[in-house]
């Protein structure tokens, strides 16, 4: 019987050892999964800072499709495309007389016939002045209200250092006067008042 109980007391004690030697180790346990945790954690980080680094080129290069996408879709769009209102669009007939000059090519008084062709395509709006059937020039439209103002986009006979500029009021649709003025080199300059009324003739350009 005392061997016995001998015995048991050995196996309480043995078993009191090694929940004493759990309960200590168990800190230890708990902050090696903690820091195993916490290496995993940097390791999928890194990794997915990695996969963003990869990626990154790819996603400014998809970008860039959409912008170029939505670009080429705006042009096809038929209500994008730069045009001049059906009342403009067309052929006119131009009277212009010189109101006031300082340069020796022109003189108050001095008249101008033209026919002038409003157009457009996909690149602006333009007008076309023709002489006797001739293109002399094509101006730069453009349009605001009821303002119209051209500039040269291309002149067959000026020398490159001579402007224009004309100012028309779109006030009916058979009329627009304006003003219209060459600018030459050292500070020339003649101004012209200028009306178009609309003209039936029918130009192939």
């Amino acid at each position: 019987m005392a061997t016995l109980l001998m015995g048991e007391s050995i196996n309480v004690m043995f078993f009191r050892r090694w929940i004493l030697i759990i309960l200590g180790l168990s800190p230890l346990l708990l902050g090696c999964s903690t820091n195993l945790r916490e290496r995993q954690l940097r390791i999928r980080e890194a990794e997915l800072a990695r996969r963003q680094e990869v990626f990154a080129p790819h996603a400014l290069e998809y970008q860039s499709l959409l912008l170029v996408r939505d670009s080429l879709l705006k042009r096809k769009r038929p209500g994008d495309r730069p045009h001049w209102p059906e009342t403009i669009e067309g052929i006119w007939e131009a009277n212009i007389i010189c109101s006031s000059s300082n340069d020796r090519k022109w003189i108050v008084g001095d008249r101008l016939s033209q026919t002038w062709q409003f157009f457009s395509n996909s690149t602006g709006i333009f007008v076309a002045v023709f002489d006797n059937q001739r293109c002399l020039r094509v101006l730069n439209g453009d349009f605001a209200g009821s303002t119209i103002h051209l500039a040269y986009a291309f002149d067959s006979f000026s020398h490159p250092d001579v402007a224009l500029s004309v100012s028309l009021h779109h006030e009916s649709t058979r009329s627009m006067p304006g003003e219209l003025i060459f600018f030459f080199p050292e500070n020339g300059k003649a101004i012209f008042s200028i009306k178009l009324h609309r003209g039936d003739a029918f130009l192939n350009l």
